[in-house]
């Protein structure tokens, strides 16, 4: 149904359809998601939207990250720090640090746990500091993000930090 709108609309649907649920660990990136995003990224790269461009690149490196082919890992890693570049030249540092809290742990899952520490704390700092601004958009992940650190400590099997 999402097909037959404009960009922005279609930007939306597969968003709001996809993203929460994988950062939430709720859907898993099968094929079909995967399919979805990367037909959404088709579609707003024609329509000039640089925002929502960047929303679906997030929501597909995102997605990318969660399976297991290291290509896939790549190819996501990729995209975070590509659209990463773009927020930062555009000014838009809100989303900046959930996209550092990705990389990070991409990296960190790739053994550089000692780069991915200051990272993910200096991310989690910035999130809990933009937390209202994460829930007033209808998003939880701002509160869920001030525990981040310690939960992907424990995933990666690093030390907790104690504050």
């Amino acid at each position: 149904m999402a097909r037959n709108t404009d960009p922005l609309t279609h930007s939306a649907v597969v968003v709001y359809k996809y993203a929460w649920a994988f950062f939430y660990g709720v859907l898993r990136a099968d094929d079909c998601a995967v399919r979805a995003l990367e037909e959404g990224v088709k579609i707003a790269e024609g329509s000039g939207d640089e925002y929502g461009l960047g929303v679906l690149k997030f929501s597909l490196g995102v997605a990318l990250l969660y399976r297991d082919a290291a290509a896939d890992h790549q190819r996501g890693l990729e995209l975070l720090i590509q659209v990463r570049d773009v927020y930062l030249r555009e000014g838009d540092y809100y989303t900046n640090p959930l996209l550092d809290l990705y990389v990070a742990r991409e990296n960190a899952r790739r053994g550089d746990r000692d780069g991915a520490i200051p990272v993910i704390r200096k991310a989690e700092v910035a999130v809990a500091e933009r937390a209202d601004c994460f829930v007033d958009l209808g998003n939880e992940f701002g509160q869920a993000g001030i525990c981040s650190q310690n939960i992907w400590a424990c995933r990666l099997g690093l030390p907790r930090c104690s504050r």
